[in-house]
């Protein structure tokens, strides 16, 4: 998982100071100055800050959570169709 700080400042620059994208800018600037090893991250419509670790790890759970849905979706239509 590489970071997305282009992508960010992009959408930042694009969206204004109180975008997503800056909130999280600025979580991820704030984070590397105090040496943290930290990634800026789209995932979903939100902009996250963490460990690649901990983001990929956030990234598998929200891709299962999707499958489960879709898989649920899929299901209820299938005993709704008429018979």
């Amino acid at each position: 998982m590489k970071c997305q700080e282009a992508l960010a400042r992009l959408v930042a620059k694009t969206k204004g100071d109180e975008s997503e994208a800056a909130k999280a800018l600025r979580e991820f600037e704030s984070r590397r100055a105090q040496g943290e090893d930290v990634i800026v991250f789209p995932l979903r419509g939100r902009w996250l800050v963490g460990s690649a670790q901990q983001l990929a790890q956030v990234a598998r759970d929200a891709s299962a959570a999707a499958k489960d849905q879709a898989l649920a979706t899929a299901k209820m239509r299938r005993n709704d169709w008429p018979q």
